[in-house]
């Protein structure tokens, strides 16, 4: 656990695992209540069921992979607070489930998820003509898709969706899904 006024800092070339240790499948977690800054780049590997769970800051600031070592069960990283990504100039890679209920920020650069992404509400902003890139597509039944971008993949939206900020294009270079199948609820678009 870091703790709310903890900085755990993952730097250098070489790769770090979280994993239970004996190839189980009872996974570690790592609570993040705190900061957490990727840096360098080492990747970052899970396995055996392990999970990131972020309740405040993790931020990348790096062109790395985050992923499966292929050990027991897939790993997943929990986002309830805020992902970050401000390298500019290259991609950093989300290679195992992500679920989404906080913020993620895409200030620069790439940031590409290969595997399955849940959102259950939040935002997912761009800025300074960054990438968001979804693998699987980006299914989005509410909260924000906002910002100055590009969204790679296909987004079926239920959300609001906020080009610019305030001015600017959100391109989504895929099929829009515009509103709900089941007819509760609708799509927002503000200019």
């Amino acid at each position: 656990v870091a703790s709310p006024a903890a900085v755990l800092n993952i730097t250098g070339a070489a790769d770090k695992e979280l994993t239970h240790g004996s190839q189980g499948f009872n996974g570690s977690v790592l609570t993040n209540s705190g900061s957490i800054f990727w840096l360098g780049t080492g990747k970052i590997k899970l396995g055996d069921g392990a999970q990131i769970v972020n309740q405040l800051s993790f931020v990348a600031q790096n062109h790395a992979i985050l992923g499966y070592n292929g050990f027991g069960n897939v790993p997943l990283f929990n986002n309830q607070g805020s992902f970050t990504k401000i390298a500019s100039g290259g991609t950093t890679r989300v290679e195992i489930p992500f679920a989404n209920s906080g913020t993620i920020l895409v200030n620069s650069g790439t940031l590409r998820f290969t595997s399955s992404f849940t959102h259950t509400g939040g935002f997912i902003t761009l800025s300074n003509n960054a990438t968001v890139w979804f693998d699987q597509g980006l299914s989005f039944p509410t909260g924000i898709l906002a910002g100055v971008g590009t969204i790679e993949g296909n987004v079926s939206n239920g959300g609001t969706i906020s080009p610019g900020t305030p001015v600017g294009s959100l391109v989504i270079d895929g099929n829009l899904i515009v509103g709900n199948q089941l007819g509760a609820g609708g799509v927002t678009v503000t200019f």
